[in-house]
């Protein structure tokens, strides 16, 4: 999970580049979850929702219901695109991981 800190930028860590960068740099292959989007009130959620995919993040964490349904909504215009496609091949592949190791 990342989280909202600042650490040397001006940007959170959950939505900047450089973060899932260093990840996968670092050899991390799993899911990259933000912290909750909802607890981030200096923005629109659906604009931090954006940009946390286009950051690197596979899946977006919500404590709102009603935050999660706006970003959903942001979300799908991307996912038309095809620019979500690499964060749900990454989703679908750790099921397959976890779906094995269950089975």
């Amino acid at each position: 999970m990342v989280g909202h800190a600042f650490y040397g930028t001006r940007f959170r860590a959950s939505l900047e580049p450089q973060t899932y960068r260093l990840l996968r740099r670092l050899g991390f292959q799993g899911v990259a979850i933000t912290d909750s989007l909802s607890l981030v009130h200096d923005a629109p959620v659906e604009r931090w929702a954006r940009q946390a995919v286009r950051a690197g993040a596979d899946m977006l964490l919500f404590t709102s219901p009603a935050h999660a349904r706006r970003a959903v909504r942001a979300l799908v215009p991307l996912a038309r695109k095809g620019e979500l496609d690499a964060h749900v091949n990454r989703i679908l592949r750790f099921r397959r991981i976890l779906d094995a190791a269950s089975g």
